[in-house]
Parts: structure tokens; sequence; C-alpha cells
């Protein structure tokens, strides 16, 4: 009898793990598509968590993890600055929009973390969802005629489009040095450069600077760590070619 409410349990912890993974998935695939699908995956994910109960130990966990404490006072600034602002309605829509700051960070905090293939599979999944959303962007840029390349973001803001591609084109790369498996690096690596040649098509220069940056960082921490001299002599020359790149295209 023991047995059979064993099995329960782990089925019912499994069925909990699944969502609370496809909720993440919709959440990362609305990132470079829509707000809609980011609020209909954070909702599963909250609504996962509640129906998961196990409230004690979720409890304890809050009173206990000061990183989540930090993080949830990126929400409580915005309710301070409610007593500034002249604005009250408008202050409010934003505290709304913001929730996810509130919610998300107790979700992933009382919930079991993600393992190494769990995490780059979602990052695998943001970045052919962006590499999508720029396909979808390009071909009625070409098929409308469109003259302001800020029509490219079909989707989402011109802004959010710029930061997302910069960013999952670096994460991109970042998949591509550590992925093990030969083809899907060299796809990877494909993608990258298919969203570092669409940025300097589109001309954004500040999501150009954000990738470079994001790079700088990751390599100099690859070339502190590694013993090879000739490896940091040929990263730091990258470096370098990469610097002199993006002064000649400011100019």
């Amino acid at each position: 009898m023991n047995k059979v409410f064993d099995n329960i349990s782990l089925s019912r912890e499994y069925i909990h793990r699944y969502i609370f993974l496809l909720a993440i998935t919709i959440i990362v695939v609305g990132i470079p598509f829509s707000r809609f699908l980011m609020s209909l995956g954070g909702l599963l994910l909250a609504t996962n968590w509640i129906l998961e109960n196990n409230f004690k130990t979720k409890c304890e966990i809050i009173n206990q993890c000061k990183t989540l404490h930090y993080f949830l006072l990126l929400y409580g600034v915005h309710i301070v600055f409610l007593v500034f602002t002249n604005n009250f309605s408008s202050a409010m829509n934003e505290l709304l929009v913001k929730i996810p700051l509130l919610y998300l960070p107790i979700i992933f905090a009382t919930s079991q973390p993600l393992n190494e293939k769990e995490y780059n599979n979602l990052l695998k999944i943001y970045v052919l969802a962006t590499i999508l959303s720029i396909s979808c962007g390009f071909f009625s840029y070409l098929q409308h005629h469109w003259i302001d390349k800020r029509s490219l973001a079909l989707y989402i803001s011109y802004a959010r489009f710029e930061i997302n591609i910069s960013f999952a084109c670096f994460v991109a790369f970042f998949l591509a040095w550590n992925e093990k498996i030969k083809w899907q690096r060299w796809l990877l690596l494909l993608i990258a450069l298919t969203m570092l040649i669409f940025l300097i098509y589109a001309g954004y220069l500040t999501a150009l600077i954000l990738v470079f940056v994001l790079s700088l960082i990751y390599l100099l921490k690859y070339i502190f760590q590694n013993k090879n001299k000739m490896l940091k002599f040929s990263i730091l020359s990258i470096i370098f070619i990469g610097l002199i790149f993006i002064v000649s295209i400011s100019f």
C-alpha cells in the first residue's frame, strides 16, 4: 500500500516539475515575442506553485534565503516610491506590471533548481525563439518594403527587440563555446553569427556594444583561468580587433 502512495507522490512530483519547465519555456519564448506569452507562463508557474502545496517547507526557505530577500527589495523600492509620485494611478499600474519581480524570485527560490541540461535547453529555446522573431521581422520588412529599420521589431518594442538580439547572440556564442555535440556547436555558432550580421545590417550599435562587452567579460574571465599563453595571446588579439571594429563603426 505504501508503494502505491509513493508512486502517486512521485507521479505528482513529476507532473508539477513538467508544468514548472513548461511554464518557464512559455516565458522564455514570450521574451522575444509577446508580453501575453510571458504573462501566461507566469500565471501557469504561480498556479503550479500553489497547487504543489508544501507551504511549510517553502516558508522556511523564504525565511532563510537572504538572496531572495535582496530580490524582493527590488519590488519594495517601487512601493516606497509611491510616496513621492504625483500620478498615483500610473504608479499603481507600474506596480502591477512589475509583479513578476515579486513572485518569480519566490517561486524559483522555493522550487527544485534547474539542472545543467534543463538550463542549457531553456537557453537554446530562447535563442531559437529570438532567431524566429528576427526572421519574421526581416521577411515582413522585405515584403512590405519598409524604410524604417525599427519596423523589423514586429512583436515587441524596438528597444526590447535590440536588447533581446544582443543577449541572444551572446548566449548562442556562450552555448557554442561549451557545447560538446559537434553539430549543435556549429549550428549555435551559425545562429550567433547570423544575429551578429543582422545587428550590423540593422545598425543596432547599442546592441553590438552590449554583445562585445558581455563577450569581453566572459573572455577575460576565461583568460585569467587558463594557463595557455598562446591561447591568451589569440583571445587578446580578438578582443583588440573587436575594439577597433567597434570604434570604426562608431565614427
